[in-house]
């Protein structure tokens, strides 16, 4: 998710207005696992969609830009911590619901589950009924 902030000028050179520009990236293939999987197709394109607006909106308000990846400032801390002092986490927030739970799994080297990107080898991403939407690396 990110947002770029540009304005309108009068002839003047004064701000006529603030021009907000959002983009999102989306995979639908891992979108329509998930939606297929718990029977709310379409719900999470929705919420992209929206969360990308949402941004848009803070940015306007505050002229801050969020960039990629704007939910994780730094990857040392743990993760309830990262994700709820970003602009990202309140424009997720602010988005229509996604209808359904996805589970962010992160492990080490060892394959260890751990609560921070620190020392992260891997991050799937599940729903409750275990079906797995996305690995990464």
């Amino acid at each position: 998710m990110g947002t770029k902030t540009s304005s309108l000028l009068n002839r003047d050179g004064t701000s006529l207005s603030k021009i907000v520009n959002t983009y999102q990236e989306v995979n639908p293939t891992v979108l329509s696992t998930a939606d297929n999987s718990a029977g709310t197709n379409g719900s999470l394109t929705l919420h992209e969609v929206t969360e990308s607006y949402q941004a848009g909106l803070t940015t306007k308000n505050t002229g801050l830009d969020a960039s990629p990846p704007s939910g994780r400032p730094d990857l040392n801390g743990p993760l309830p911590d990262l994700k709820k002092n970003s602009q990202y986490w309140n424009a997720h927030t602010s988005a229509t619901p996604q209808n359904l739970q996805i589970n962010e799994n992160v492990y080490d080297a060892n394959g260890n589950r751990i609560n921070t990107y620190q020392g992260a080898a891997r991050v799937d991403y599940t729903l409750t009924n275990g079906t797995v939407i996305m690995t990464y690396p």
